[in-house]
């Protein structure tokens, strides 16, 4: 986890739609392959600019909506 996937992931929440929900939702389709497991992590950053520690990793998995899962 040295460098992000793709500058698309690398984001502040608050830049985006998503800002003050607990979910980051990808700009368009096809950033990342289906059944594929992915890591992320994120950090926080405070009213004077100062980020936290990184958080622990979590893991997830991206399905195709369009197919039933085995």
């Amino acid at each position: 986890m040295k460098w992000p996937l793709s500058t698309n992931f690398y984001k502040l929440i608050s830049n985006t739609p998503d800002r003050g929900k607990e979910q980051y939702t990808l700009p368009h389709g096809g950033l990342l392959a289906s059944d594929q497991k992915y890591y992320w992590r994120v950090r926080a950053q405070d009213e004077k600019g100062v980020w936290g520690p990184w958080s622990r990793a979590w893991s997830f998995t991206p399905r195709d909506r369009r197919r039933p899962s085995a």
